[in-house]
């Protein structure tokens, strides 16, 4: 399928698992972690070079140099989570790399070590926990064309039309 058809967002484990015909889970558990990050270094440095929409990158996505050399230049939002709340969202899932024995510990070991990655960089950061949109339109060197926002219960949903993929 061609990028442009994914639209206004691109999310790469989405995306991966649509051409390998596989889940995330399969694929770990089949060809191990080197071989499903060669993956979605294809997928992300494909998706960033032909798709102008929002790209969300899967959490490990940083880890891969190659993926962190191709984010220079675009504008990239750091969404911050406290690790509560994203080992909350995680907590009972089949991601890989938390089916040890400690699952919180290893998401906290994992997301400090990734968030130290993002913000290197990261255009900016947001806690998610505030109005991520007053942010967004605050970043230095990055101008939506349009924006709108529909507040829905203190949750503001946005959309934005880019020049170039912005990067979650």
């Amino acid at each position: 399928v061609d990028v442009s058809e994914l639209h206004m967002r691109a999310v790469t484990d989405a995306e991966i698992e649509r051409t390998a015909g596989r889940t995330v889970a399969e694929i770990f558990a089949t060809d191990g972690e080197p071989a499903f990050r060669e993956l979605e270094r294809a997928t992300v440095l494909r998706i960033v070079a032909e798709f102008d929409g929002v790209v969300a990158l899967g959490g490990g996505s940083v880890t891969v140099a190659g993926i962190r050399e191709a984010l220079v230049g675009l504008p990239l939002i750091h969404l911050r989570v406290t690790p509560q709340a994203g080992f909350a969202r995680v907590a009972n899932s089949d991601r890989p790399l938390l089916a040890g024995d400690d699952p919180r510990g290893t998401y906290d070991r994992l997301l400090a070590r990734r968030t130290a990655l993002y913000d290197s960089v990261a255009t900016a950061a947001v806690d998610v926990r505030i109005d991520a949109l007053h942010h967004l339109l605050n970043i230095k060197d990055f101008r939506p064309h349009s924006a709108e926002r529909i507040p829905m219960n203190g949750v503001a949903k946005v959309t934005l039309a880019f020049d170039k993929p912005l990067v979650v």
